[in-house]
C-alpha cells in the first residue's frame, strides 16, 4: 500500500490581521491536516505575525518566515525552499478553506503517481449585494472539469510536487501575473494536471469602491510591468476606441451613434449576469439592480485599468522594483 506523502502548506501574507483568524480556523479544521504550515510574512505592518504565532499553542504545526517587503511570488518561493516535504500546497491570505480541501487535493494526487499538479476550486465570498455584483462583473463562472464544475486554475487552491516548482524556475518576481506565468510554464512543460472541483476555497473580494479601484488599478499597473497586455488591456482599449469613434460619428453624422457605446456596455453586463445565474447567491428578482450595479462596476473597473496604465506610463517600466511589496 502506497504511503501518503507528507504535505507542506505555503501561504504568503502581508497585513492580513483582519482575515487571518478565519484562515487559521479553516486550516485547523481540515479533515486532512497539513504536516507543516509555512506562513511567509512579506512585510506586514499590522498584527498578522503575532496572530499566526499565537496559533502554535493550539497545536498547529506552524512556522513563520519573515522576509521583509516582497511580492507574493518571492514569498511563495521562500516558503517552498523552507518546506521539509516534497509535496506543496498553496493558498493565500484572505482565503477560507473548505474542511475537506486538503484531503481532496491529496486524494487527487494519490490516485495516480503520474499526477504532478492538482488544481482545486474557488468561489468568491459574495456575502453582500455589492460583492455579488462585483463577482458577476469579474469572476468567471464554473465550467465542466474534473468530473464536476469549477472555475479556472487558481494558485491559492493548488497542490504540486516540489520538483515541478524547481523545474519551471519558481515564481517570477512580480506583484501581479506571477501566478499565471508560473501555471503557464507548468502547462507548457507538459506536466500531468488534475482538477478537483470538490477541493474548494472561499476567496475574499473587495467590499467597496475604494477597494475595487485599488485592486484593479494595481493589477493593471503590475500586469503591464510583467508584460501582460493581450488578455485585458488591449481588448478593453479596442472597445473604448470603438466607443470614441461612435461618439465622433454621433456628432458628425447621426445621434443614433451615441447609443452604441451604451448598448455595448449593456450587452457586456447582461452577458455577465446570464452566465452567473447558476450561482447560489443569484436572485431573479434582483436582476434589474444587478444590471445597474454590475454595469457600473464593469465601467468602473475599466477606468481603474486605464488609471493603472497611466501610472505605468508616467512612472516608467520598473518603478515598483525599487521597493518590493509596495502597490
Amino acid at each position: 500500500m502506497e504511503t501518503e506523502p507528507k504535505i507542506s502548506l505555503v501561504i504568503p501574507v502581508r497585513d492580513e490581521a483582519r482575515s487571518i483568524e478565519r484562515l487559521l480556523r479553516s486550516i485547523a479544521a481540515q479533515t486532512r491536516l497539513p504536516d507543516e504550515v509555512i506562513f511567509v510574512d512579506a512585510g506586514s505592518n499590522d498584527a498578522t505575525r503575532e496572530l499566526i504565532e499565537s496559533r502554535r499553542d493550539a497545536g498547529l504545526p506552524v512556522k513563520v518566515l519573515s522576509i521583509g517587503p516582497a511580492y507574493p511570488g518571492t514569498a511563495r518561493n521562500a516558503g517552498v525552499k523552507e518546506a521539509s516535504n516534497d509535496v506543496i500546497a498553496f493558498t493565500d491570505g484572505g482565503i477560507e478553506l473548505d474542511k475537506d480541501w486538503l484531503k481532496e487535493l491529496s486524494v487527487s494526487m494519490s490516485r495516480g503517481s503520474a499526477v504532478d499538479v492538482v488544481y482545486g476550486n474557488y468561489s468568491p465570498r459574495a456575502d453582500t449585494f455589492f460583492k455579488q455584483c462585483l463577482a458577476m462583473a469579474t469572476v468567471p463562472p464554473p465550467a465542466p472539469a474534473g468530473g464536476g464544475r469549477m472555475r479556472s486554475r487558481f494558485i491559492a487552491s493548488s497542490l504540486l510536487k516540489k520538483p515541478v516548482w524547481q523545474a519551471v524556475g519558481g515564481f517570477p518576481d512580480y506583484r501581479a501575473a506571477e501566478d499565471r506565468i508560473f501555471m503557464e510554464r507548468i502547462e507548457g512543460q507538459g506536466y500531468a494536471l488534475r482538477f478537483n472541483p470538490r477541493a474548494t476555497v472561499l476567496w475574499d473580494i473587495p467590499g467597496n469602491l475604494q477597494g475595487v479601484f485599488g485592486r484593479f488599478s494595481g493589477y493593471s499597473y503590475h500586469d503591464l510591468i510583467a508584460g501582460r497586455t493581450i488578455g485585458w488591456h488591449i481588448p478593453v482599449l479596442k472597445m473604448y476606441a470603438a466607443a470614441l469613434a461612435c461618439i465622433g460619428l454621433g456628432f458628425a453624422a447621426s445621434p443614433v451613434f451615441f447609443a452604441l457605446p451604451i448598448a455595448g456596455l449593456a450587452l457586456r453586463t447582461v452577458k455577465k449576469i446570464v452566465i452567473n445565474r447558476g450561482e447560489p447567491y443569484f436572485r431573479t428578482g434582483y436582476v434589474p439592480l444587478y444590471c445597474i450595479v454590475a454595469g457600473f462596476l464593469i465601467f468602473f473597473i475599466d477606468m481603474a485599468m486605464f488609471a493603472g496604465w497611466l501610472k505605468y506610463l508616467l512612472n516608467g517600466r520598473h518603478p515598483a522594483r525599487r521597493k518590493p511589496g509596495t502597490a
